[in-house]
Parts: C-alpha cells; structure tokens; sequence
C-alpha cells in the first residue's frame, strides 16, 4: 500500500514528455482513436498510483456516447444502426464514412455535433 502511495508520487513529479511515453500504451489500449490523448494523460497524471490505473479513470471517455444512443435504441425498439446512422449521417454529411458515429462526434466536439444534427434535422424538415 505504502509503496503504491510512493509510485503515484513519484509519477506525479515526472517530467510530463517521460511521464506521457510511459502512458502512451495505455492511453492507446483503453482509449477510442480521436480522443485528446495528451490531455487526458494530463488529467490523469496526478491520480493514479501505477500506470494500469489509467483504464479506471478512462473507460468512461469510449462509452458514453455509444451507451446513450444504444439505450435510446433499445427504449424505442429500434435496431442501433436505425439510430446510429442518421447521426453519423448527420454530423459527417456523408453516407460512407471511415468512423461510426461517436468517434465523430468525439473529434469534432459537442457544439459542432449539436450544430450539425440541428442542421440535419432543418434539412429533412424543409
């Protein structure tokens, strides 16, 4: 326990370039492609003790999105591609796209999401 303690500070005062090339692998291993991965090592710096820490701060940033739109899917009866895919439509403007959804969602951020599905909507009630 002690000896967890004294790794997590000693991670707190690495040099941040050491500290994010020793996260870089489980940045990678638990985070969807497309998420700030620099910014998120920065807020996890200070709250872990060993790397493997990271993935129960993480996990959360992959599953949100996809979960919401899944169980709003499932509350309505639909298949989750009948909802998944006007979205992705919707924010891409494009019908074949190399990323679902959330991960585009995700790299162009919430107001620009929400922009482009209000548009999407315009556009179909018109």
């Amino acid at each position: 326990m002690k000896l967890r303690w004294m790794n997590g500070e000693y991670l707190k005062a690495m040099d941040e370039d050491k500290f994010m090339e020793m996260a870089e692998p489980y940045l990678e291993k638990y985070l969807k492609p497309g998420l700030d991965r620099k910014k998120i090592g920065a807020m996890v710096k200070t709250r872990i003790e060993v790397f493997p820490d990271i993935e129960g701060l993480v996990d959360f940033f992959n599953a949100l999105l996809y979960t919401l739109l899944q169980n709003y899917a499932a509350e309505h009866e639909y298949k989750n591609g009948y909802v998944l895919w006007p979205v992705r439509t919707a924010v891409s403007g494009k019908q074949m796209t190399p990323a679902g959804a959330t991960e585009i969602m995700e790299i162009i951020g919430k107001e620009e999401s929400i922009a482009r599905i209000k548009k999407g909507i315009e556009l179909l009630e018109a």
